[in-house]
């Protein structure tokens, strides 16, 4: 994930060792919370290197608390997620986002909510996906 294209980006990451060793000692005041229509959400923000990148990019964990009918979720099954972004890091780029009336940008909820949006993207292709590959319309004889 080079920034020589100078675009911002939002991605999902893996959940490796060294996320879970230095998320696992914080307090639940070290989280923020984040609500989505009924869903619950906590977070914890925080800059990550992985062994190949040669710079930090921002690293936003997240925690599913609670589902779309507001039932809680026990500890042992909540879905963790990890959010790798570039946005805000280079001062240049930060202005230009400023200046275009993009500042919510930087805040990590949108981020957050960008992300999300990624997911109910997939949905959609997965549901026209299965809808052309699984559905077997009739055949009409034409005159």
């Amino acid at each position: 994930m080079e920034d020589y294209l100078g675009v911002f980006y939002v991605c999902s990451g893996k959940l490796y060792a060294d996320i879970k060793a230095y998320i696992e000692p914080r307090k639940p005041e070290d989280f923020c919370p984040y609500v989505q229509e009924k869903q619950q959400w906590r977070f914890v923000e925080f800059g990550n290197r992985l062994k190949s990148w040669n710079r930090f990019r921002r690293c936003i964990f997240t925690q599913l608390e609670s589902e779309e009918d507001g039932q809680l979720r026990l500890d042992f099954a909540k879905t963790d997620q990890v959010i790798y972004t570039n946005i805000g890091l280079d001062p240049e780029r930060t202005q230009q986002l400023v200046r275009a009336g993009g500042e919510s940008y930087l805040q990590p909820q949108t981020i957050i909510q960008l992300s999300h949006q990624r997911g109910k993207g997939e949905l959609t292709h997965r549901a026209l996906s299965e809808f052309a590959t699984k559905r077997i319309f009739p055949l009409r004889e034409w005159a």
